[in-house]
Formats: C-alpha cells, sequence, structure tokens
C-alpha cells in the first residue's frame, strides 16, 4: 500500500519497520499465529484501499473485494480478536463511504463473514457454543492476576459478575490496556492534519478509528499480542506522514500555509 505512487523510500521505511519494531519483530521469529494475523490484515486493507490511494481514486473492483473480505475473515480464523479488527475495518469502512454503498458492495462482506464463520460451523460441529472461546480466563487474569498452581473459584463465576467485582480495579487495567493499543493511532491522527490529499486524509481518519474501536474490546483480555494486528495500519500510516513531511519540508513552507 505504501507503493501506490512508486514511493521507493516510503516502502523502504515501513518494510524496515515491519522488520525491526520490536513487537512485530519478536512473533514473526515465534512459532504462532499473530504474524499472520498482521499480514492478512494488511492484505485486506491493501485490496480495500489501493484502488483509493492511486493517482485517480476508484472504488475497489469485485476481485479486490472479493480478496479483501477472503483476508480480513481468514485472519479472523488464526485469532479470534482479528475477528475485531475485521468488523471495526468493515465498521469505518462503510460509514467513510456510505452505508449504502457498502450495501452494496455484497462480495466484500459476505466472503468475509462465510470466511469468518467457519470458526463458529466447526464450534457448533464439535458440540461448543456458537461463539466459544478461551477470552474468561484472559480477562479474569488480566484484574486479578493468577495463581498458575490453582485456580480459584473466582474464575469460574459469570463474565458479568467477574467484572463488577471490583470496578475501581476494572476500570484502572482497563483504560490503561486500551490506552497501549490506542497510542498505535498517532501516526494516523498526524496524518490526517499533515496530507493535503483528500483520499489520504480518508485513509488517515480510517486507519484512527480502526485502531481506536479495535483497542475499546481487545482491551478486556490484556494480551501483548493484540496490537499486532493493527500494525500494519500503524506503519503504513507513519509511512505516509513521513513522507507527507518530508515534502512540506522540501517546499519550505510553514504547515499551515500549505
Amino acid at each position: 500500500l505504501a507503493l501506490v505512487d512508486g514511493n521507493a523510500w516510503r516502502v523502504e521505511l515501513v518494510g524496515l519497520i515491519a522488520l525491526f519494531y520490536p513487537l512485530t519483530f519478536r512473533y514473526a521469529n515465534t512459532i504462532g499465529p499473530d504474524i499472520g494475523v498482521a499480514a492478512f490484515i494488511a492484505l485486506g486493507v491493501y485490496f480495500l484501499w489501493q484502488p483509493r490511494l492511486t493517482v485517480r481514486p476508484a472504488a475497489p473492483n469485485l476481485l479486490f473485494l472479493l480478496l479483501s473480505g477472503f483476508f480480513l475473515g481468514l485472519a479472523s480464523l488464526w485469532r479470534s480478536h482479528a475477528i475485531v479488527a475485521g468488523v471495526s475495518i468493515l465498521l469505518v469502512y462503510a460509514i467513510l463511504v456510505g452505508f449504502q454503498s457498502f450495501w452494496r458492495q455484497k462480495s466484500l462482506w459476505v466472503t468475509f463473514l462465510l470466511v469468518a464463520g467457519v470458526q463458529a460451523a466447526v464450534n457448533l460441529l464439535s458440540g461448543h457454543g456458537l461463539l466459544e472461546n478461551a477470552q474468561y480466563f484472559n480477562i479474569y487474569k488480566t484484574f486479578f492476576g493468577n495463581d498458575w498452581l490453582t485456580v480459584p473459584e473466582q474464575a469460574r463465576q459469570g463474565l458479568f459478575r467477574l467484572l463488577l467485582s471490583n470496578p475501581r480495579q476494572f476500570f484502572e487495567e482497563y483504560f490503561f490496556q486500551v490506552w497501549k493499543v490506542a497510542l498505535y493511532a498517532w501516526p494516523s491522527v498526524a496524518l490526517s492534519f499533515v496530507s493535503r490529499e483528500k483520499p489520504l486524509k480518508q485513509f488517515a481518519v480510517f486507519s484512527g478509528l480502526v485502531i481506536l474501536l479495535y483497542s475499546i474490546p481487545v482491551a478486556f483480555g490484556s494480551s501483548p499480542r493484540a496490537p499486532i494486528a493493527i500494525t500494519p495500519l500503524a506503519f503504513v500510516a507513519f509511512g505516509f506522514l513521513s513522507s507527507e513531511m518530508l515534502a512540506r519540508l522540501s517546499t519550505k513552507r510553514p504547515f499551515f500555509l500549505a
């Protein structure tokens, strides 16, 4: 996505950040599905936004919509929290392009639902709940910690009762976790002010809102891996921000006069 206008310098910058940023570097070299989630989210966003960021902005064609929905749905099969990222991406995209236009792009969201729905089908066929997952324990240890040798009885109570058993501790810990993920939106926020092109401003708003929306539910689990799903958005926004600021500096004009 960083190569939409042939800016090789921006591509190199985003590539180096993706390779050596501690979070992505760690999980790219760790056996697990997390880096796959980041890759699928990146591909889903690419096919959704590449046509809009070209010299002649246009809506994505049928093939791009199908591929975007497929990769966003595929990400949710790798990690359960990736479905939050997928839904956030589709919701913010629908707000920006208009719900009527989004509804007409059925190939996008129907493909997403079909691919992401594979997990729900497997759950039912294996005798589990439709949306059953193991997030309850993650939420418990976020707020109360855990003795790995003895699982306390409190960890088996209902989720609603768990969250309300200590409201002060809940809010203190919860907002800290939201802040850790929401911080990844700063390049998008800065880009929305710096960019001079409408499509790029729209992408900045899109990526920033997706990250902020994503941070609200995933903060419950306090997983250190949670931000990796939205790192592609943050990295690309930082790449565009850097190239925009460099262009401003090369014109030697103050930001407020550009």
